[in-house]
């Protein structure tokens, strides 16, 4: 089954952390195999588990939430579709920052609905978001 959600770095957090009863039921309401992350996505909670090597409980939830979906690769097709949408963005004069900017390429190109609170991803162009918390 094709994910059709692709989670931000910052939901996956909230959900391993359990800090959003909203966003923890619509998760639950979802079917299995819906979810996916960006490789990306995967590397920023990596960065966050390094910095905080004491959290053993919170690196056990997100290993098992992370055995649970699936991790797209980044790879050189993703990587012109980076390239494409940032030298858009720039002419259009929309700044994200470049972890976000490169988890919306991937989004974009994978053609999934980017689930965010992160309200800068809702101005670029074509990107499917959506916020659960909302």
């Amino acid at each position: 089954m094709t994910a059709k959600y692709m989670l931000d770095t910052n939901v996956v957090s909230a959900i391993v952390s359990r800090r959003s009863e909203k966003l923890l039921g619509k998760v639950t309401a979802t079917p299995p195999g819906q979810f996916c992350v960006s490789a990306i996505t995967a590397g920023e909670i990596e960065v966050g588990l390094a910095l905080r090597p004491e959290a053993t409980r919170l690196r056990h939830a997100v290993s098992l939430f992370m055995a649970e979906v699936n991790i797209l690769p980044w790879n050189g097709e993703v990587a012109l579709s980076y390239g494409r949408l940032r030298a858009r963005l720039v002419k259009a004069g929309l700044g994200l920052g470049s972890i976000d900017m490169l988890i919306a390429a991937h989004s974009l190109h994978e053609g999934r609905i980017l689930v965010t609170n992160d309200k800068s991803f809702f101005a670029i162009p074509g990107l499917s978001v959506e916020d659960w918390n909302a």
